[in-house]
This record gives structure tokens, sequence and C-alpha cells, in this order.
């Protein structure tokens, strides 16, 4: 198997270079996506032993995941491991998705935190809670954690699909999408850290890109065979 992580970045550089060198320590094939950064992301980056791939302008997380799948495809391998470049997530935890897609079928695999509900804030609780009701119900199966970065996509799927969202809406689209043409989504339980630097570096806009993210979810019940046509 030929298996690369993929890092979405903006303006992360006190952060980036530890979740580089972490992730390397399991795949030597680490993407930054520095997604118009105004800081030293992208130095950062190759610093820690990352290839940089450098958008001109800040078009948020979703375009910044489409220019790393397009890598992926581009240079064919057979699974990407997405992990955010704020540091709330453990680099160590990535074989726990490498060994679930050892087992086989194309698949997403979700890095859950729903089983660690004392370590998240409330508010992320809450927000989590309905997301996994509304976007199981669309992707016509269970998603233990709707909400989480930290996943492992099968090429195949990515090719599969076809992604329109931007931002923070292109990960529920693309969990959606797959759940309805039939592709298994499945979960490993991760740790995720909550303090001050993680919370600050979030770009997640709460009010905002929930809406957005609603919208998305009700819109996708009128979405035709067409709509779900590959990347």
């Amino acid at each position: 198997m030929k298996l690369c992580v993929v890092i979405p970045a903006y303006n992360a550089e006190d952060t980036v270079g530890d979740v580089v060198t972490g992730s390397k320590k399991y795949l030597q094939d680490v993407i930054v996506i520095d997604d118009g950064s105004i800081d030293n992301t992208a130095v950062a980056a190759v610093a820690a032993g990352a290839v940089v791939i450098r958008q001109s302008e800040n078009l948020g997380k979703g375009d910044a995941l489409k220019t790393g799948f397009r890598y992926a495809i581009e240079k064919n391998y057979d699974a990407v491991i997405t992990i955010d470049a704020d540091g709330q997530h453990y680099p160590d935890e990535m074989p726990k998705f490498i060994d679930k897609y050892k087992e086989g079928g194309q698949q997403i695999i979700v890095g859950s935190r729903m089983h660690a509900k004392s370590y998240m804030p409330k508010y992320r609780y809450r927000c989590n809670i309905v997301g996994v009701i509304l976007i199981s119900v669309a992707a016509r199966q269970y998603i233990a954690d709707t909400q989480s970065g930290y996943r492992l996509y099968d090429v195949n799927i990515l090719k599969d699909i076809n992604i329109q969202f931007p931002r923070f809406q292109t990960e529920t689209e693309i969990l959606i999408k797959a759940g309805k043409k039939g592709y298994k989504i499945t979960s490993v339980p991760i740790k995720a850290i909550y303090n001050d630097r993680t919370e600050t570096k979030s770009h997640f806009k709460r009010v905002a890109d929930t809406y957005n993210i609603s919208i998305l979810v009700l819109k996708s019940c009128l979405w035709s065979k067409k709509t779900l046509r590959g990347f």
C-alpha cells in the first residue's frame, strides 16, 4: 500500500512542524497545503521534512484538502490520511488508521473523539452530537464523529466523488456523498488536545460554519446521481 499524509495549514507556523515530524514517524510522504498563510508556515513545514504546496491566497480548508487530494491522485497513492495543522491531534495515533485500512475494502476511516466526552469542550460536544445525528441520516449509515478532521480516505472514493463545497463544508460533503454511494464509513477512537493554543489556532467559525454545514445537509436531500459523480 502507498499512503501519504495531507495537512491543510493556515498560519500554523508554531504547530505544523511538530505535526509533520510526528506524522513522518509512520508515513514518509507528508504533504502540507499552505493555504495562503501570511506567516512562516511553509518554512516550518519544509524544515520538518514535508512537501509543501502553496496556495497564493486563503481559500479555506476545503480547497486545501482538494489540492492535497489531487496531488495524491496524480502520484498514485492508495489512501490519504488527513490531520489538522493546529496540533489538536496526536500523530502517534496514525497506526490505528493504517491497521484499520489494512483490513481491506474501500472505505473512509474517521478518528472519533466522542468516546472521550469529558475532554471535549461542551459546545463542541453538543454540536457534534447534532452533527452525528443529521449527517448519519443523510449518509445512510452511522458515523461516530462527523466533524473530526483526522481521517483516512481511500483514493478510489475521492476519485468517485464530485466535491463542490468549500471550507469546512467539504468534509461533511464527502461523508454524505460517500455514504449515498454505498461506501463504508468506519471509525477508530482517538484523543484530542483542547487547550488555549489549539482553540486559538482553530479557524472554525462556530455560527457561520455550523450554519453552512446545516444548509449543506438540507441540500443533500435533493442531490441527484449526477451531483455525486467523480472528483
